[in-house]
């Protein structure tokens, strides 16, 4: 069978990031190859990294102030992750 014809059925399912991970590297070789080249060729994801990099000046305008370093001294006192 093609790997282009192998379809799973799965009606209503959420699927955590992990479990999608799981899936992927269940297929063969050449299925995981084909989902790793149709994301290279996903221009989606190119037109949203240039979105964060434009907006990226932007926002460091608007909280990279005193004021916004104020608002959020609390977080400082959190445990971190």
């Amino acid at each position: 069978m093609s790997m282009l014809t192998e379809t799973i059925t799965v009606p209503n399912v959420q699927l955590t990031f992990d479990q999608i991970v799981t899936a992927i590297r269940q297929l063969r070789p050449e299925a995981r190859l084909k989902i790793q080249q149709l994301l290279a060729e996903d221009d989606l994801s190119d037109e949203l990294v240039d979105l964060a990099l434009m907006s990226e000046s932007a926002l460091a305008r608007e909280w990279d102030t005193d004021e916004e370093d104020e608002a959020w001294s609390h977080l400082a006192q959190l445990p971190s992750l």
